[in-house]
Parts: structure tokens; C-alpha cells; sequence
């Protein structure tokens, strides 16, 4: 078996030092290292050719296009690459046994362990790029458990104002910033109280539904005693049980 030319490599904000044994000597063994600015700025010492990733894409996948066949070439990227990150537009630009990834945290899960909540239920919903509308049709399916990514426009303090102009009120808002990195904050607020808090640009939000607890109709009495269909054989017993409020 061929080894795959093209690696593409999860990395968090702990850096070179979260990174398995196996990313650290495919990045040792590069020619080309591909990435973000934050993301190269890791590995200061590395020598060879780097190609930036930023708001040019399509520019950085022509160079990566233009090297990979000829010189191993990693690329770095935040958290998981396949979850809502570049993984998906290499898989459809280069053929796929040329690609191998490895995988690191991905944020959602990170941030899911700091606020200490499963996560197997949650609804993800990427804001970054997008229309905050996008998160609309979650909240109106009253999804319990929101993890979004935003960016520099959908930030947290506007996600709380789009909570309270749309009647979503009833949502706690967790912002998980930094996640893995020496200034990790974990912080949470009210759609109300985060409309005017700056918050850094790596951050994942939490949206968790509170409990609703249904009200209880006027002048209704707590129920008292063991309902009388729970008593067995009834029916051979009409008239020999007291009535249900007496019971305890």
C-alpha cells in the first residue's frame, strides 16, 4: 500500500504538543505545510515551503495542487478537519486515496465536556458565513441542546440580541473560548445579560432549552394518596376501599 501524499492533520490550540505520534512525523517528514496563520505559526522551526490558508481558499488548494505529487505536503487544520471544516472541500477537490486524516478533538465535543452534558442529542448549526436566520429552524423545533460555530459577524453577544428580538428567551447561553489553550474561559449567561459582552473570536456557543414545567390550573389541588385504579382486584372490592383522599 502506497502511503496517502496528501495529510491532512486535526490540531488544537494546545498545538504541536496535543498531536499523536503519527501527525508529528508526517509534519516532520513534509515539504509543504498548508494551514491557517494561527495554525503555522505552531511550528516556527519548521523549514520549508508554507502555504497560507485564509480567505483565498480556492488560491491555496491550486497551490497545494501544484506540490502535493511531488513533495509531501501536511495540511493543518482545527479540530476535526471532516467536521464542518476544510476536510470536506479536500474531499472534493483531490482523489481520495491521495488523502489521509487524522483527526483531532473537535470543539463541539471539547466544549460539550467542559459544560459537562452529553452530546449524542445535540443539534449542530454553523453560523460562520451564514445568515444568523440559519439557526431558526433548531429553535423552532425546540431543540434541547444547540452547538453553534460562529465568526465575526454572528458572535455571542449578537446571538443573544437574535435570541430576544425572536421570543427565544428561554435558552441558556454557554461560550466555551479558547478550548485546549492557556486562556480557556467557560462562561454562562442569559440571552439578556451577553448582549454587550466581548468575547474572544475562537469561541463555540451552547444553547440549552430550559426545562419547561407545565402550570398548574387555577385552583387545582395537589393530587393526594395512591390513585384508586392502581388498587388490584377492585371490582371484588366495590364499596370496602376508602375514598382516594383519605388514602396516604
Amino acid at each position: 500500500m502506497t502511503e496517502e501524499l496528501l495529510v491532512v492533520i486535526g490540531i488544537g490550540q494546545d498545538g504541536p504538543k496535543g498531536l499523536s505520534p503519527e501527525a508529528l512525523d508526517h509534519i516532520a517528514r513534509a515539504k509543504v505545510m498548508a494551514g491557517g496563520r494561527r495554525h503555522l505559526a505552531f511550528f516556527p522551526e519548521w523549514k520549508g515551503k508554507k502555504i497560507l490558508v485564509d480567505a483565498d481558499l480556492e488560491g491555496a488548494i491550486s497551490q497545494i495542487k501544484e506540490s502535493y505529487r511531488q513533495e509531501k505536503t501536511a495540511v493543518l487544520a482545527s479540530g476535526d478537519p471532516l467536521f464542518y471544516g476544510i476536510g470536506r472541500r479536500l474531499v472534493d477537490s483531490f482523489p481520495k486515496e491521495d488523502l489521509l486524516f487524522i483527526p483531532h478533538l473537535s470543539s463541539v465535543q471539547v466544549a460539550f465536556a467542559r459544560i459537562k452534558e452529553s452530546w449524542e442529542d445535540a443539534c449542530v448549526v454553523s453560523l460562520h458565513g451564514r445568515p444568523m436566520e440559519s439557526l431558526l429552524p433548531a429553535l423552532e423545533n425546540r431543540e434541547a441542546k444547540i452547538a453553534l460555530f460562529t465568526d465575526a459577524k454572528n458572535h455571542p453577544a449578537a446571538l443573544g440580541r437574535f435570541l430576544v428580538e425572536h421570543g427565544f428567551e428561554n435558552y441558556t447561553l454557554w461560550v466555551c473560548e479558547e478550548l485546549g489553550g492557556p486562556h480557556e474561559r467557560v462562561t454562562q449567561w442569559s440571552p439578556q445579560s451577553i448582549q454587550n459582552a466581548s468575547m474572544s473570536p475562537l469561541n463555540v456557543v451552547i444553547l440549552l432549552r430550559k426545562q419547561e414545567t407545565a402550570p398548574r390550573a387555577a385552583g387545582a389541588l395537589p393530587l393526594l394518596g395512591i390513585p384508586e385504579e392502581a388498587i388490584l382486584d377492585r371490582s371484588e372490592r366495590q364499596g370496602m376501599i376508602t375514598k382516594q383522599i383519605g388514602r396516604a
